[in-house]
């Protein structure tokens, strides 16, 4: 027991004086060591403890900010996608009514008419023997002596005009007929025209594909299965 209690408390001995310690501050020294101890052990945990919930609380917030940077991505690039989409169907419009235009101006000028007719005369046969008579809207009475005069280079001898409210082109020889109306006209040649924007280069189209692949591979990084891009169709 001396043993014992030297070795928690080496005190200075004194050739006249001799130390004693009770047995009471013995238990009391050995407690105090005790929970000395303890409070160390309890400080090291607490400081493990504190170390990984700083850890989890970085791992924690850069996941979410990895998310959050992924969805954020998602987002950006799917309303990029539609304003692409939504610009295309606007151009579209814009062109075809452009396309519209056009032709009605093309379709105003009545140089049209006089190589239509002189195209369809020459395909008639024995014209000389036939009236031809000629329907042409109200607008088109001043060029009365302009069409008679390149009739007259023709072999048409007889040549009757009519004139109409409406925009409406008629050419009778004989039982053949020739007729054309400028808006129905319009609307057909329209579409035609616009269907050779089908015949431009895969490169105009390229973005637009660049940016649905991406976003399907995005939409992958969430659900862990692969997105088709006709799943994003269908969600647009």
């Amino acid at each position: 027991m001396l043993d014992t209690i030297r070795s928690l408390d080496e005190l200075p001995a004194d050739d006249t004086d001799t130390v004693h310690i009770s047995r009471r501050e013995l238990v009391t020294a050995r407690r105090c060591r005790a929970l000395e101890r303890q409070a160390q052990r309890r400080a090291r945990e607490l400081l493990d403890e504190a170390q990984g919930q700083v850890e989890a609380i970085q791992e924690a917030a850069f996941a979410e900010g990895y998310g959050q940077g992924l969805v954020q991505a998602a987002v950006d690039l799917a309303r990029g996608l539609c304003e692409s989409q939504r610009l295309a169907g606007q151009l579209h419009r814009q062109m075809a009514e452009a396309v519209r235009q056009l032709l009605k101006h093309l379709l105003d000028d009545p140089r049209w008419f006089d190589e239509m007719l002189e195209h369809w005369l020459a395909e008639q046969v024995d014209p000389p023997q036939m009236t031809l008579q000629v329907l042409l809207p109200q607008r088109c009475r001043r060029r009365v002596a302009v069409l008679r005069e390149q009739l007259a280079q023709t072999a048409v001898t007889s040549v009757t005009f009519e004139f109409s409210e409406q925009e409406r082109y008629v050419v009778r020889l004989g039982e053949q007929l020739f007729e054309f109306e400028l808006e129905p006209a319009r609307e057909q040649l329209a579409p035609r025209v616009l269907s050779q924007l089908a015949a431009l280069p895969d490169s105009v189209r390229e973005l637009d594909e660049q940016a649905r692949h991406a976003l399907a591979r995005l939409v992958t990084t969430f659900t862990g299965n692969p997105a088709t891009l006709q799943e994003i169709d269908d969600e647009d």
